[in-house]
């Protein structure tokens, strides 16, 4: 009888380890996983990626580069000029401002026995990045500027590596709160690490150590003034800006999160022929306008938001042209030039990274963040709980953005004589190029 008893003890057993192990390796077995894995690490990190609005192509050729920019900006231009006509008529409203070239912003969760550990000073990090008035818990916030656009225009590729100086003489540079990042509507990608207390101290200190504090926000910055080695090329005249990817990755490198071999795998080629590293990159419409303004007008800075009004019209009833890609496509064809590369981080390739590699997908920022923020709702878990129902990438909406800029920018190339045969061709062109780089 002791024998049977012991048996059925151990049948039992094992059909309770069955049944842990099956719930564990199904598809819905994440929040199984999750509660394991918090019992152990309370404190946690999520990763918030709005991707361009259309996408910023870097390594298939440099006109399709310029185009893939001008694209971007009528297409996000033409967007908010709806959303401000129409949205509370056809639903803009409620995905939020979105991102031009795409924007990166972190959620650190510190759990309450790393505040036993750690003073939280919410005057100095500022009030607008915690998410609650009565919890020091949850800190949101991302690196924020303005790329130099004036010195880009003017003076090529290098003034990318320059910070925005304000009228004031101040640098452009400072790190957003939780308002700014729900304004621009859900992220296209939300997910995150579970950590160690200890990390999540460390994820707090990068934000007052990250160098663009004191360096200011830039696109690209020059490779003698941040030296990377041995990540890049001996030819290298830039590295990446101090901007807001570069803060995410600098964070999650400080804190050990990542290691650094990890985030440089995301980067990819931002390519331009030598000359125009600093030469103005020929001008054509809208760019020759705002080109102008900066050099002849002497204006010390402008907004890009004033800057696109001055080709409002060309914005709203054609294609947008800043770069004339077919005087560049003539230049590197006829003259076969050196082409340089920048490597800068990819979205695309982060996101692909991101989405295999963490521990969970988070709430999101307007179905639940916002609503749980304004009901002081202390959280507990960062997964998500709710339908994906304001999803912008999935929209109608953005869908009719998508095929339009698809349209636009095959039209483009086109009339700079690059049709798919063309294209190809020229795209072997600077294949062997960039082959001969180093």
């Amino acid at each position: 009888m002791a024998h049977m008893k012991y048996r059925l003890k151990n049948c039992c057993l094992a059909f309770f380890t069955l049944s842990i192990l099956l719930v564990l390796c199904t598809p819905n077995g994440q929040a199984a996983q999750a509660s394991v894995a918090s019992a152990h690490k309370k404190s946690w990190v999520s990763i918030f990626v709005w991707d361009a609005f259309t996408p910023l192509v870097l390594e298939k050729s440099v006109p399709e580069m310029l185009v893939s920019l001008e694209n971007i900006f009528q297409m996000h231009i033409r967007y908010q000029i709806a959303k401000t006509l129409f949205g509370k008529v056809n639903g803009y409203n409620k995905y939020g401002n979105r991102s031009t070239e795409g924007h990166y912003m972190m959620w650190l969760h510190l759990s309450d026995e790393a505040l036993k550990q750690h003073a939280i000073d919410r005057k100095g990090i500022g009030e607008e990045k915690f998410i609650f008035k009565n919890y020091d818990n949850d800190i949101f916030t991302g690196w924020s500027g303005q790329a130099n656009f004036k010195e880009f225009i003017i003076n090529g590729v290098r003034g990318l590596a320059l910070p925005t100086q304000l009228p004031d003489g101040t640098l452009t540079g400072e790190f957003q709160g939780f308002a700014s990042a729900a304004a621009q509507g859900n992220a296209d990608f939300e997910g995150g690490f579970y950590i160690d207390d200890e990390q999540a101290i460390k994820l707090l200190e990068a934000m007052k150590i990250y160098p663009g504090l004191k360096q200011g926000y830039s696109f690209l910055s020059l490779k003698e003034a941040r030296p990377n080695s041995p990540y890049e090329p001996e030819l290298a005249q830039a590295v990446n800006g101090y901007n807001c990817i570069d803060f995410v990755y600098f964070a999650l490198n400080h804190a050990g999160i990542l290691s650094l071999d990890q985030s440089e795998a995301f980067k990819v080629g931002f390519w331009y022929p030598e000359y125009f590293w600093d030469h103005t990159i020929p001008l054509k419409g809208t760019g020759k306008k705002i080109y102008k303004k900066f050099h002849d007008d002497g204006v010390p800075y402008m907004a890009r938001e004033e800057l696109f009004k001055l080709g409002m019209a060309q914005i709203l009833f054609s294609s947008l042209e800043i770069f004339d890609e077919e005087k560049v496509v003539n230049y590197i064809t006829e003259t076969r030039p050196r082409l340089r590369r920048v490597r800068i981080w990819d979205q695309k390739k982060s996101i692909q990274w991101l989405e295999q590699n963490v521990d969970f997908r988070s709430l999101r920022l307007l179905e639940e963040l916002v609503p749980l923020s304004k009901a002081e709702t202390k959280i507990t878990s960062p997964l998500v709980s709710t339908q994906d129902q304001l999803r912008f990438r999935s929209s109608k909406i953005n869908q009719r953005y998508q095929k339009s800029a698809a349209r636009r920018r095959l039209r483009k190339l086109k009339k700079d004589g690059l049709r798919p045969r063309e294209l190809e061709e020229y795209r072997e062109l600077e294949g062997e190029l960039k082959r001969s780089w180093n």
